[in-house]
């Protein structure tokens, strides 16, 4: 089975893996005379990828080598286009680099949601650990909050990360059903 290759530039990128996606929308600018080039930039670091000529389309290809010395984070992407002194900006956005599975390090890739739900699960229970304490949410301290507020902020979280579970779930293509309730 081949795997599908994204026609544009992915929302999402795991550093370790191999990234590849493709362009086949710049007849204005064919791959025979120009060169299409991305940065990715963020307050820590860069990244600088060539897509290689696919007759008159682009492939991108960054070996999981290159990729796993990336750092996480989210970064801001410019692609343009290059032929001789003429330059052109062909599209921008933003791209989330996950962190790399590939090394012994822990690693804690849960969402703020998941970390807040775990928090003021610990705190409910009676047994929070200091970090879970001392967690700020809406700039309060997790220990400053009401057991009542504390029971309302769990079932909005909650729904924070299910919302966050099924978008992953889509994202890997599995067909999500929710269902809507409705009260007369």
């Amino acid at each position: 089975m081949t795997a599908t290759v994204p026609v544009r530039e992915p929302a999402e990128l795991r550093a370790g893996n191999t990234w590849v996606w493709r362009r086949e929308d710049l007849s204005d600018y064919p791959a025979s005379t120009w060169t299409l080039k991305y940065r990715l930039k963020n307050g820590e670091s860069h990244i600088e990828i060539t897509a290689t000529a696919d007759r008159d389309a682009y492939a991108v290809s960054v070996a999981a080598a290159s990729t796993a010395a990336y750092q996480a984070g989210n970064y801001r992407w410019v692609g343009f286009v290059e032929s001789g002194s003429e330059r052109h900006e062909i599209g921008a956005g933003w791209v989330t680099v996950k962190p790399s599975y590939n090394d012994d390090k822990a690693l804690d890739d849960r969402t703020f949601a998941q970390v807040a739900l775990e928090a003021v699960e610990a705190v409910l229970r009676g047994n929070p650990t200091y970090a879970q304490r001392s967690l700020q949410i809406a700039g309060r301290a997790l220990e400053r909050f009401k057991p009542a507020e504390l029971r309302i902020e769990r079932q909005r979280l909650k729904g924070e990360v299910y919302r966050e579970q099924l978008a992953e779930r889509m994202r890997n293509g599995e067909t999500v059903t929710t269902h809507l309730g409705v009260r007369c």
